[in-house]
This record gives structure tokens, C-alpha cells and sequence, in this order.
């Protein structure tokens, strides 16, 4: 055997490490296995990556056994295939935490909350308004060293391992990241041990439900036809289209989890008075967010707009007896516009309704977040049923006395009542009335070819 034809060998032997890898992932990810939560997501993405590597396979098999052109190539592909083990190692990395018990319960915990605030979106989604193969999977959470996701840029969740002197661009990755049909949460790893900040998980899913669901055109049209309306100046109709994407996000929070999600901002963002009453944004540069005291200013806006007039006093009290003015105050009165349009839409997306016809946190809601609170301060067990009250409770309670909260051990009380309250079984878009799994297995596998001539664009085999 010549060295053409060991070398085409090896690079067949390399390339096989996926297939067998994803294989032992679905078997991982089957009913009763430790990753069933995840056995769409896992099947889906496999898939993908499966067929790219099919891909490349071809390009290896077309390649003649004698004479130079295998070597030629050697290269070329080698990389290929470590780019493909790349982008896989963005998922493989998130899931292979959840084997680890300390880090499994409080992940756990917070795909919880991401899948209940996704999936409502999901069961609301018109089935005209998306091509099935685009109907993603609910999101995956993992840490990372973002200080948080309150204040991220949105690509920094999808920024991949980095390999010094590989040729893929960082600009790549992202766009093959985002092809995959798995949204990604990143929170900072500290929050472990802070669970009342588990609730931008919801922010983030804000995010996604915007993206995925292809709503921006919408809510841009409702805002400025809002605005418009109200005769907002043209310069501050500028600044709120540049804030809106975070806005969203911050009222996707809102109304997943009510008053406790508007206290977990308010807490995060609690931080140097100066900067915080002196900031300013100014055109061209909004940047990506309002000022810190107008982002309080809108969520407790939100608060009143779905009837929590009370809690909105209650948090704008709190808030003002420490921030007690801003240079931006002139954007105060377009708040409830921008707000009331956000919620209000309309949206295709979901047959034309409105945000809180898809997502909503009722007074009922906040009576049962009171009472576990209440629960909590005790030092007994909460009674909650989903993770949008039982993490409301959570910041509710932090917030009333932070002493008590670590004394009681009331974190590991919540993460413990998650277990009584997980359903067992699979999960995915195909138990919110979506396709089932391996419906979309052709259309998956179409979607990983496009991946291969994203990947490989540049290269010639």
C-alpha cells in the first residue's frame, strides 16, 4: 500500500469519528436515557452535521488512490473535518455539562424556564406562517464567561472554540450556528449560585421567539405606526428602532414571569449612581440599549400595561429612592407608546394576535408567586407547578431579605422541587403540536448539505 492510498485511509478513519459519536448521542438522548430532554435537539443538529459530513465524504471517495492529488488535499480536508468537529463542539460542550451533577441541577432548572417560555410561542405559532423545517427546537442553555446576558450583544452566545491559525472566521461559525435549528442561551457561570438571576433566561428567550419567528418586521411596523401616531420626535423614534430588539426581549421577560423578572433587572442593573442618572445616549450611537434607568423605566411600564399597577409602584418607588433623576428624561412619555405597541403588535406569526395572547403572567400568577414566596421565607417547600412562578418566588423572595435567602438554603429548596414538578419523557417541537421526530429528516438533511457549501466555500475539492 502506496502512501496516497494510507493517507486516503486515515483521512476516511478521521472522518468517521463523528458518525460514531453521534450515534452514541442519540442513544443518549432516547426516552429514560439521561439526555432525553434533548433528543430533538440532539437528532436534529446530528443530522445536519451527519449529512456535511457526507458531504465531504464524497469529495474524499472522488479523489483518485494513485498519483498526487490526494495529498494535495490532504490538508484541506483534514481542516474541513476539524471545522465540522468545531461547530459540533459548540453543542457537544453545552450538553456534556448536564452529566455533571453540579452543574446538571441548575441547568436543568433553567432549560425548564426556556422551554416554558418558548414553547408557548411555539403552540401559537399559525402553522402557514413558517415552513415546518423552520420551526426550531427549544433553546439550550449553557454558561459562559459573559458578565450577562442582560447586557450581551446577541452573537456572543454563538461565539464558537477558538483555534489559533484555523481558517474559519468567527463570521462563519456564527451564520452556521445560527442555520442549526437549536437556539443557545448563555448565562455567566457565577449565576450558579444566584438563582434569582435564572430569570433572564426569559429575556433571552425574548430574543429567540423575535428571531425565530421571524417577527421583527411586525413589531418594527407596530412601533413606528405607533409613534408615528403619538408624534414622537423623529430624532427619539431613531433611538427606540436602535433599542428595540433589547425592549422586546426585556417585554417577553415580563410577561413570562411579571413582577419577579422586573425586580431581577432592577437588581442586576442596580450598580454605579453616577453613570446610572448621568448616562446619555446620542445619535449615531445608540447603541444596542437604552440607558440603564430608561430600561428600568420601561419594564415597570410593561408592569402596568398587563395590570400590575401595585408591583409597578411598589419597583418604581424602589428604584427612584436611589436613582432619583436621569439626563434622558425627555424619552419618558413615548415609554408607554413604545411599550403598548411592542405588546399589542399585531403579529402573523401568530394569527395576527397579540404578544400577551402568546405569553402572559396573570394575577393569579402573582398570588401563587406571593404565597411561595411566603413558603420560602419559611424555609419550607414551594408549591408551584411551572418555573415562570416558582423563579418569580425566587427573586421575590431574595429581594424582601438576601440574609435569609442564603440561611434557609432556599436555592437548593427550588432547584429540589424541580424534580417533582419536570415531567418525564421526551420533549421538543413535536409535543407543542409541531413536527414529529424524524419528520424532518429529508429536509434536515438537505439543510446539512447547504451547511457543507457554507463551510467549505472557500476551498476547491
Amino acid at each position: 500500500m502506496n502512501l496516497t492510498q494510507r493517507k486516503k485511509i486515515e483521512l476516511q478513519q478521521k472522518l468517521a469519528s463523528l458518525k460514531v459519536e453521534f450515534e452514541n448521542w442519540r442513544n443518549e438522548s432516547k426516552a429514560l436515557r439521561p439526555l432525553e430532554k434533548h433528543q430533538s435537539q440532539i437528532h436534529r443538529v446530528t443530522l445536519q452535521l451527519e449529512e456535511l459530513n457526507k458531504q465531504l465524504q464524497l469529495a474524499l471517495d472522488q479523489l483518485p488512490e494513485t498519483g498526487t492529488e490526494v495529498l494535495n488535499k490532504a490538508r484541506d480536508l483534514e481542516l474541513a473535518i476539524l471545522e465540522s468537529h468545531r461547530v459540533w463542539e459548540f453543542f457537544r460542550s453545552k450538553l456534556s455539562l448536564r452529566s455533571i451533577e453540579w452543574f446538571n441541577k441548575y441547568l436543568i432548572a433553567a432549560d425548564e424556564l426556556a422551554w416554558e417560555c418558548y414553547s408557548a410561542a411555539q403552540s401559537k405559532l399559525d402553522p402557514n406562517y413558517l415552513a415546518r423545517e423552520k420551526v426550531k427546537e427549544p433553546p439550550l442553555v449553557f454558561f459562559n464567561g459573559g458578565s450577562s446576558p442582560f447586557t450581551m450583544p446577541r452573537n456572543y452566545a454563538f461565539e464558537a472554540e477558538a483555534v489559533p491559525g484555523e481558517s474559519i472566521e468567527s463570521k462563519q461559525v456564527i451564520a452556521i450556528l445560527r442555520a442549526l435549528p437549536i437556539p443557545v442561551i448563555g448565562v455567566p457561570w457565577f449565576q450558579i449560585q444566584h438563582l434569582p438571576e435564572i430569570l433572564v433566561v426569559a429575556h433571552e428567550v425574548g430574543h429567540d421567539v423575535e428571531s425565530d419567528f421571524e417577527l421583527t418586521s411586525d413589531l418594527t411596523a407596530a412601533v413606528d405606526k405607533a409613534m408615528d401616531a403619538a408624534h414622537v420626535d423623529a430624532g427619539r423614534q431613531a433611538a427606540w428602532r436602535a433599542w428595540l430588539g433589547e425592549i422586546f426581549a426585556d417585554i417577553y421577560g415580563v410577561l413570562s414571569c411579571g413582577p419577579g423578572f422586573v425586580q431581577s433587572v432592577i437588581d442586576f442593573l442596580a450598580t454605579d449612581l453616577d453613570q446610572t442618572t448621568r448616562a446619555v445616549r446620542i445619535a449615531p450611537d445608540w447603541g444596542l440599549y437604552p440607558t440603564d434607568y430608561l430600561r428600568v423605566l420601561v419594564n415597570i411600564e410593561a408592569l402596568d400595561a398587563i395590570g400590575f399597577e401595585k408591583e409597578r409602584t411598589r419597583l418604581r418607588t424602589q428604584w427612584t429612592a436611589i436613582y432619583k433623576t436621569h439626563e434622558m428624561r425627555e424619552y419618558e412619555n413615548d415609554i408607554p407608546v413604545v411599550v403598548k405597541a411592542i405588546i399589542d403588535g399585531p403579529y402573523g406569526a401568530f394569527g395576527g394576535k397579540s404578544l400577551n395572547h402568546v405569553i402572559s403572567f396573570s394575577m393569579t400568577d402573582q398570588y401563587r408567586t406571593e404565597s411561595d414566596a411566603d413558603r420560602l421565607g419559611k424555609g419550607t417547600r414551594p408549591e408551584a407547578l411551572n418555573t415562570r412562578i416558582l423563579f418569580a418566588a425566587t427573586s421575590t423572595v431574595y429581594a424582601r431579605d438576601p440574609g435569609e435567602y442564603g440561611k434557609l438554603k432556599m436555592q437548593q429548596l427550588v432547584l429540589d422541587h424541580i424534580k417533582n414538578i419536570r415531567k418525564a419523557g421526551v420533549r421538543g417541537s413535536q409535543t407543542t403540536g409541531g413536527p414529529k421526530l424524524g419528520a424532518l429528516d429529508q429536509e434536515d438533511k438537505e439543510a446539512g448539505k447547504k451547511l457543507f457549501e457554507m463551510l467549505v466555500k472557500k476551498r476547491d475539492y
